[in-house]
């Protein structure tokens, strides 16, 4: 049982990952608690070479302070047909 004390403790001490961006939409509510700027923020999206918030399919304040940015990706799915026909 210590690992869950040491799970609980490094939450404590150094905070969980917070959501910023998901799906293409800014989560203001997250920004506006970790006290960020959009400046902040769109830099980061800018040196992933994002142009635009709907670029991003997540971007995640880290428990460094750094910014992660994962970028939408442009997948095509193609339906596949089980007919035989």
């Amino acid at each position: 049982m210590s690992w869950i004390k040491s799970i609980k403790l490094r939450k404590f001490s150094e905070g969980l990952p917070v959501t910023l961006v998901k799906d293409g939409r800014l989560l203001e509510s997250q920004i506006q608690n970790e006290k960020l700027t959009a400046y902040n923020l769109c830099h980061a999206i800018r040196l992933k070479g994002l142009k635009n918030i709907d670029e991003v399919e997540l971007a995640v304040l880290e428990t460094d302070g750094d910014i992660s940015i994962i970028p939408r990706s442009n997948r095509n799915w193609k339906i596949l047909s089980m007919d035989n026909s």
